[in-house]
């Protein structure tokens, strides 16, 4: 029997089984947070039977598939609960948690009120597509609501997940290295995208149902172009694996404990004894290596126990070093940014901002001062 098969649902169906080819290899790729992993295979699995479910509505294959008819509608409430703690697992390299059921019981809900559709007779769905296609279906108010409902659902999710990785990706910086960070900007991007394209579609689907202007078109290529995304995807696995399943190292808690102290003795130690910062180019690998260190954990050590950046810590110890110099007279025989440079400074305008913050006066007053001290 010949069916018409429609370029939307050709399109769809392409979607559909490149889908299913990367769930199985999410599934089974075993490097990386192999938790993250099983989460996306599954998000993908669901993608693959909402463009299977609309390929047939959108051609004549229902006929050929009729029991294929209405079997994503719940799913839908899962996309966006998934896409969220696929984020948080692999982020956070963590297990999924007994709380995370939390997020599917608008799924488990709506699975429940619309448990007839999936296992409806067969010719029935036939019959709900018809008048659909001819646009004689008339939705109710429940149907509404779902739709009104699932669209707030994946908004509230994936604004609270692009907020998420950007607070990530901001301390990530000071602790990680750049291939992390390039990893958390591609997931930022992809999230990024989810969630325009279904603003745009809540936007479509709102005024729809609320002006009751038929959207079938809009709906036709609103799914082509959720079917570029899977194959975007496809490219991204393909060529560059690492950025889709890449292990992303938690926050370094590590480094608290027992290293702490004895990294802070060691480091104020060396800058005591050694005065690494009269060397204008000190950089922080350079001061890591000096107390047999790293960066990550000289970065953590100077941001979230001392709570200063590398750049005010050495600022702090140049200054106290020209007021001391200041002290000894030795303006005498410098100038005062001449005394600057020796300690480590390199613009006028960086020494002069930190001089006054620090001491509340130019270095010029507080040289005076000290003159007239004697």
């Amino acid at each position: 029997m010949n069916f018409y098969l429609s370029i939307w649902s050709l399109i769809l169906l392409i979607g559909c089984i490149q889908s299913i080819l990367l769930s199985i290899g999410a599934l089974l790729h075993k490097r990386g947070h192999v938790v993250s992993h099983r989460i996306l295979s599954f998000l993908l699995f669901i993608f693959s039977i909402i463009l299977f479910d609309h390929s047939l509505r959108l051609s004549e294959l229902y006929k050929a598939f009729p029991y294929g008819l209405y079997i994503s509608d719940a799913l839908w409430y899962l996309i966006a609960p998934l896409i969220w703690l696929y984020i948080k697992t692999r982020v956070e390299n963590r297990k999924l948690l007994s709380s995370d059921i939390w997020h599917v019981i608008p799924f488990l809900f709506f699975a429940y009120a619309y448990s007839n559709m999936p296992f409806m007779d067969p010719s029935e769905k036939m019959i709900i597509l018809e008048k659909y296609q001819a646009d004689d279906f008339q939705y109710s108010l429940v149907i509404d609501l779902f739709i009104l409902v699932m669209m707030v659902q994946i908004q509230v999710y994936l604004w609270a997940a692009l907020f998420y990785l950007k607070e990530k990706i901001k301390f990530f910086k000071k602790e990680a290295s750049g291939n992390e960070i390039s990893q958390l900007l591609v997931l930022k991007n992809m999230v990024k995208i989810f969630a325009i394209y279904f603003l745009i579609e809540f936007s479509i689907s709102a005024t729809s149902i609320f002006l009751g202007i038929p959207n079938q078109f809009i709906e036709r290529w609103s799914l082509v172009v959720w079917t570029m995304f899977i194959l975007l995807l496809a490219y991204q696995f393909i060529q560059y694996p690492q950025q889709i399943f890449g292990h992303i190292k938690r926050s370094p808690s590590k480094y608290d404990g027992d290293k702490i102290p004895d990294l802070k003795r060691n480091l104020l130690k060396v800058m005591e004894e050694s005065k690494p910062y009269l060397n204008s180019d000190l950089s922080l690998r350079h001061l890591a290596n000096l107390i047999d260190s790293n960066p990550h954990q000289l970065s953590y050590l100077l941001n979230r126990n001392m709570n200063v950046s590398f750049y005010n810590f050495i600022n702090s110890y140049r200054i106290r070093h020209v007021a001391k110099q200041l002290k000894a007279g030795e303006q005498q025989q410098l100038s005062i940014f001449g005394i600057a440079q020796e300690s480590g400074f390199k613009s006028k305008a960086s020494f002069y901002s930190f001089f006054k913050k620090e001491f509340g006066m130019t270095p010029k007053d507080y040289a005076a001062r000290i003159k007239k001290d004697e």
